[in-house]
């Protein structure tokens, strides 16, 4: 055997030594020597279990927010040989989910084949809304998803949202049931909004840019079987136009 081949197999038993290592650690080890002290995250994980390969946690929150508990995880090995730690997750208690996560050493978030299902306020909490006086069910099926450094760069996914009700009035109004559409196009992430059935019509659409600045605009007005209470919180929203529509823009 010349020196050349000798030396790779060295690095080769090496390199395999220390990602056993790695595997075989301590989840909760890995996660103090991995998460950054001087910035803030916006993942943050607790009760973690079990070594990286195969473990569980005990809940999971997104900007400062609880959203997830009592998950379980498997590592896809595969994944390492493209610098990527991607696992298998599954479980859940307010909201269930199922599909694959990764993570790159540039700090890539990936969801590939993910599907979450359950109350809608892990949802809106995930996304900076949790006072919002909702409640329902939520289905998210996202076919991907890519974020890194706290910016969403691509998405390809349906929400839909069903049951909802607004909760503040002495007696939920009923909302209805709604499909959302997310996509990237052109550097741009979009959503498309449309009631599906209920007593409002709703249709509206929105755009996220590089530059993180957001647009979104809806249309709703009350069908004829509406609630006087839901007309009146429809009404609050602004004037009506010649054919009985509520604009609502935001940016």
């Amino acid at each position: 055997m010349n020196p050349l081949s000798t030396r790779r197999l060295i690095l080769l038993g090496v390199a395999v030594f220390l990602a056993g290592l790695l595997l075989l650690a301590p989840a909760a080890t890995l996660k103090g020597w991995f998460t950054p002290k001087d910035k803030p995250v916006p993942f943050q994980s607790f009760g973690l279990e079990g070594p990286l390969a195969q473990g569980a946690l005990a809940g999971l929150q997104v900007n400062n927010r609880p959203t997830l508990g009592q998950l379980r995880w498997n590592l896809q090995p595969l994944w390492l040989l493209l610098g990527r730690l991607s696992f298998h997750v599954e479980g859940g208690e307010q909201m269930t989910v199922n599909g694959s996560v990764s993570f790159s050493p540039l700090g890539t978030l990936r969801l590939r084949n993910f599907l979450a299902a359950g109350s809608v306020k892990p949802v809106l909490a995930a996304v900076g809304q949790a006072f919002l006086p909702v409640e329902g069910q939520a289905r998210l099926d996202f076919k991907g998803l890519q974020a890194a450094k706290g910016q969403l760069q691509d998405v390809e996914g349906v929400i839909e949202m069903q049951g909802l009700a607004w909760t503040l009035a002495r007696e939920p109004i009923v909302l209805g049931d709604y499909r959302a559409e997310l996509s990237t196009e052109k550097n741009e992430h979009l959503i498309k909004l449309e009631s599906v059935s209920g007593p409002l019509e709703l249709s509206g659409s929105g755009k996220l840019g590089e530059d993180q600045v957001y647009e979104f605009e809806i249309k709703l007005r009350p069908k004829p079987e509406a609630s006087p209470m839901l007309r009146n919180l429809v009404n609050s929203s602004g004037q009506p136009d010649p054919q009985g529509y509520y604009h609502v823009r935001k940016s």
